[in-house]
């Protein structure tokens, strides 16, 4: 069967924020806990916040993404950023806190093109820059609009300068002798300098030529709402590109202008779509890790072996029943079965979003999860089969594929994908050829 694109509200969701930022923030890795109730992290009300937060956001049930204790709750199969009125709530990849800012900044690149990827079936072979498009740079351009807008409303720029031109009638101090000069040819037009509140303020100019350049990277309906902005700066000169007018723009003191300022420069400098990078306030961002992570592994595998090689989401049956039940049985569905003439039956992979450790017994691998690898070997009738891991973190196994060898002669494999690689898509498909 062929790979068709995954849907991008099954990988992940993004939703402009509006009103004020909260003022409380909790950070947190997936898997990690928090206390609720009796001096804990959070309270019963906060927890109800977030869980009503998140169905508003997601539309789906916490109980897959949440492991809720007697007093706890962990967040599991997702990262990304929670907000209610009073909190927000930040869940970040296991072991962040063990990498470089520049590891970081790549693992957060790596997540959004995985979702490019995945969403979008995009087969790409090498690692190459993020085109600074999609959803999240459509609601980033939407949320600048905002608060610039909020900060007009509220703070104008104080910039005062003066504009001579002609005029019908007399507007501030007159100038007699171009006065006189043009009365000759147009009676009652005269030359005036006056003062005047002026928009042309380098900030603006900065905000106004970051806007001109996300524009044509954005959708069609977001361009739309962008041009009625700039109508509106139409008195902004940008003659400049946005980064050499930058030098000249100082911090505001305004909270708004601020906020704008930091957008603009996400936006410029191509931080936006991130989860953990940047500075754009008031999104809330959620992302699927477990889907995303099986349907990029999934793009990844058809790009690399051939759509032919590959099956996605593989129905097997285990078997008939012959008699004493209805015929047929509960179907199993293997993540991807790759198909290599030259090497006999094909092979099972089966995609785990789990932290293993290869300093554990059975690198902390669910028997339960040997089990089910062992029945898909058997079913298909082959005798390979690889699990495919995330890792993130120092002296990742990179050269190593842990195999376990079956009593029938088969072998299950470990292959590592390591997020915070350079090159995300060949070092899955680096991760793949060696797990099979």
């Amino acid at each position: 069967m062929e790979l068709t694109a995954t849907p991008a509200d099954r990988l992940s969701v993004l939703r402009l924020g509006t009103g004020p930022i909260p003022a409380r923030t909790l950070r947190i890795e997936e898997w990690g806990t928090l206390e609720v109730g009796g001096g804990g992290d959070l309270s019963v009300d906060e927890l109800n916040a977030l869980l009503a937060a998140w169905e508003s956001c997601s539309g789906r049930s916490p109980e897959a993404f949440f492991r809720f204790g007697r007093n706890s709750v962990q967040a599991r199969n997702w990262i990304g950023v929670l907000r209610t009125a009073d909190l927000q709530l930040e869940v970040r990849p296991r072991s962040l806190s063990s990498l470089s800012g520049a590891e970081v900044t790549q693992l957060d690149t790596n997540l959004q093109r995985m979702i490019h990827v995945a969403a979008a079936s995009v087969h790409v072979t090498g690692a190459g820059a993020l085109s600074g498009g999609g959803q999240l740079l459509d609601s980033a351009v939407m949320l600048l609009i905002e608060r610039t807008s909020e900060a007009l409303r509220r703070d104008r720029p104080r910039l005062y300068r003066a504009r001579s031109e002609e005029t019908l009638g007399v507007r501030g101090r007159i100038d007699p002798r171009r006065s006189e000069l043009r009365a000759i040819s147009r009676p009652g037009v005269s030359y005036s300098t006056w003062v005047e509140l002026s928009l042309d303020t380098p900030l603006l100019r900065y905000l106004k030529a970051v806007l001109l350049e996300a524009r044509q990277s954005i959708s069609l309906k977001s361009r739309r709402r962008a041009d009625a902005f700039l109508v509106k700066l139409d008195d902004v000169t940008t003659q400049r590109r946005a980064a050499e007018i930058r030098p000249s723009v100082s911090l505001p003191r305004n909270d708004l202008w601020t906020q704008a300022l930091a957008i603009a420069d996400d936006i410029a400098e191509r931080r936006v779509g991130g989860q953990f990078v940047g500075r754009v306030p008031g999104m809330a961002s959620l992302v699927y890790t477990a889907g995303l992570f099986e349907a990029f592994v999934a793009a990844v595998a058809e790009a690399h072996f051939g759509p032919r090689a590959v099956s996605a989401q593989h129905e097997v049956l285990p078997g008939v029943w012959e008699s004493g039940a209805p015929k047929g049985a509960a179907p199993f569905f293997i993540d991807l079965l790759l198909h290599q003439p030259t090497r006999g039956r094909p092979a099972a992979i089966d995609t785990k979003w789990k932290w293993l450790s290869t300093n554990r017994p059975s690198l902390g691998l669910p028997a339960g999860d040997l089990q089910q690898m062992i029945a898909y070997i058997a079913t298909v009738g082959g005798e390979r089969g690889s699990f495919v891991v995330p890792w993130v973190g120092a002296e990742m196994p990179s050269d190593i594929n842990p195999t376990l060898r079956l009593p029938s002669g088969g072998t299950v494999k470990v292959c590592f994908v390591p997020l915070a690689s350079e090159d995300i898509i060949a070092a899955t498909a680096a991760a793949l050829e060696r797990g099979v």
